[in-house]
């Protein structure tokens, strides 16, 4: 009980250390940067949810009004917090940021759990274009996914293949395959 409160304190202590540190007025995305991933971080066991999700519309909202143009860590920040949200639109705009930014400078802000949890997402709603986008990120990083639960989609598959034939639908999935095979040999030859 003790630890617990002790925790609390310490939590509530770096956030308020940290807002004395956010500048409004800055002109450096980094600031912005640090501010957005605070409250993102906090999004997830917060009380006060409401309040969590105006601060970060403030923080964007001061971005555009001193004319800072995010950046792929703003765009990582903002493709979690659109997981957070179940928002998987605007999770795939965000990952296309981060995505296409990637063809300039290497990037390793986004957790393989997050795209996992993209990939979860997407598989629900049908989010092909957000699929295709995560099958070419994992192939192009060789990003490791062997331990994901490749059974879920093979529904989808069979549908797609037996109900609704789409070949391009059908191509994303045996490009996922393949990458998660890939992962399992490099992995399996790692451990020998």
């Amino acid at each position: 009980m003790e630890r617990n409160i002790t925790n609390k304190l310490e939590k509530a202590a770096k956030i308020a250390k940290r807002l004395h540190k956010f500048d409004p007025k800055s002109t450096e995305v980094s600031n912005y940067n640090e501010e957005l991933r605070m409250q993102v971080s906090m999004l997830g066991d917060s009380k006060n949810k409401k309040t969590v999700e105006k601060q970060i519309e403030y923080v964007l909202e001061r971005m555009e009004a001193n004319k800072v143009s995010p950046d792929m860590t703003t765009h990582s920040i903002l493709f979690d917090k659109s997981l957070q949200d179940n928002n998987v639109d605007q999770a795939n705009v965000h990952f296309r940021q981060v995505a296409q930014s990637m063809a300039v400078e290497r990037h390793s802000e986004i957790s393989t759990q997050s795209l996992g949890e993209f990939f979860e997402q997407s598989l629900k709603v049908d989010n092909f274009d957000g699929l295709a986008l995560l099958a070419d990120y994992l192939e192009q990083h060789s990003i490791n996914i062997s331990n994901w639960d490749m059974s879920k989609f093979r529904p989808a598959l069979d549908f797609y293949l037996n109900h609704s034939f789409d070949l391009n639908r059908v191509f994303t999935f045996t490009r996922f395959y393949m990458r998660y095979v890939q992962s399992s040999l490099t992995g399996a030859q790692c451990s020998t």
